[in-house]
Parts: structure tokens; sequence; C-alpha cells
């Protein structure tokens, strides 16, 4: 698991720009509220869809209305006649991920679903998700870190620390 200069809000029911490791990427929410990741480049014209709209189970482009579904694969092209059939190559590259523990995890490999490893189970994490229900609030922001990753991501998950280390930064 890497975390590379990127935090990402929360994905509501438009569709949203990230960048991950180099990769422009669009998130958005199926019908049945689950997420998808895939490339933010429609194959026509490149437009970004992250700023086109979530039609169904499809993200559409802003650009000429063409309907990706959860697959990456091209549904509609508003252009053409009735019946005109869509080129098999009109698709998107499309990422698996999972949402789990109030974070999105992106999975940009190449490898198969048999080959890919399972997002590994983080303890305590549930208490913290709870946590959040319970009085406590989200914090977002842009921050930079002079720290290796993993230091930075177990203190971020370990607020009960909080009140003895930083005793000074909150009211």
């Amino acid at each position: 698991m890497l975390i590379k200069n990127h935090w990402c809000q929360q994905v509501g029911d438009r569709p949203l720009q990230v960048k991950v490791h180099g990769h422009d990427l669009v998130l958005w929410r199926s019908r049945n509220g689950t997420i998808n990741a895939q490339s933010d480049l429609c194959v026509h014209r490149g437009g970004s869809l992250a700023g086109g709209e979530v039609a169904g189970d499809c993200v559409r482009c802003p650009y000429h209305g063409w309907r990706y579904d959860t697959e990456g694969v091209c549904v509609e092209i508003p252009a053409n006649r009735p019946g005109l059939p869509i080129p098999k190559k009109a698709r998107i590259d499309t990422y698996p991920c999972v949402e789990r523990y109030g974070f999105v995890w992106v999975f940009l490999g190449d490898l198969t679903a048999e080959q890919r490893p399972t997002l590994p189970e983080l303890y305590g994490m549930e208490m913290h998700t709870e946590a959040r229900a319970e009085g406590f609030r989200a914090v977002h922001g842009e921050f930079t870190w002079h720290a290796n990753y993993d230091r930075v991501l177990e203190n971020a998950i370990d607020i009960a620390h909080t009140p003895f280390v930083h005793a000074g930064s909150f009211g």
C-alpha cells in the first residue's frame, strides 16, 4: 500500500477527479452506491469525465455525451444514428477499488483478480469509523509531512495519542 501526495474527499453524486501515482482518475458512484475508479479521459476527444455527470450506472462525458458503464465500455454515443454499433475499442480503463475504513482504495496494478492481493485488515479502524458518528469530525485539507508515509498513516489513524502529543494544538 502506498499513498503518494494525495487524499481524496468524499465521493458524492458527481464525478470526482483525482490523480494517483500519475494516473488521472475519475471516481463516481453507481446507483447502488458502489464506487467506480476509471481513467478520466474520454477516448473520443479526450474530455475529462470528471467534468461530466453520473447517468444511471454510467459516467457521461461533458463534451459529446459519450456514456461509459462500470466496466469502462462505451454504451451510448448520442451523435450516432439508432442501430449503429459502438466500436469495441470505445472503452476506458477501469481499476478495481474498495471502499473500506472510510477510504477508497484503488488498485493500479495489472494483476488479474486471482493474483491481486487482498486489502489487509487494519485492526482498530472500525473503531475510528464508529468514532466519527460519536462526535468526532473529519478535518479536510492539504498537508505536507516530512516523514515516511507509514508513520503519517499510523499516526492519522491512532487518534488516542492526540490529547497527549498534540494537547496544545486543539482548543
